[in-house]
């Protein structure tokens, strides 16, 4: 059986694991903007839309979860109620 994989702010406290997330966002973004740099404005308008429609879509599946945990049986609309609601 495989061990569970350690949680590395147990590994290495709190304040390294932090120091060692800062560096590598720092790192990540260096190379995100060498990336963008290297793009043409073609190339750089669909990696926009990509990433906005990807950004949406996690806006959207965020919402439908908030939901989900938060729905009770007593939540539940008509198709006639929901047309209503949704006109006025």
């Amino acid at each position: 059986m495989l061990s569970p994989i350690p949680n590395p702010s147990n590994l290495f406290g709190n304040t390294i694991y932090k120091v060692l997330t800062k560096r590598g966002m720092n790192l990540l973004r260096q190379k995100i903007h060498k990336l963008i740099d290297n793009l043409n404005d073609e190339e750089l308008e669909r990696v926009w839309d990509l990433l906005y429609a990807l950004h949406c879509d996690l806006y959207m599946m965020k919402a439908i979860e908030q939901v989900k945990n938060s729905q009770q049986p007593w939540n539940v609309l008509s198709h006639e109620e929901a047309v209503r609601q949704l006109l006025f």
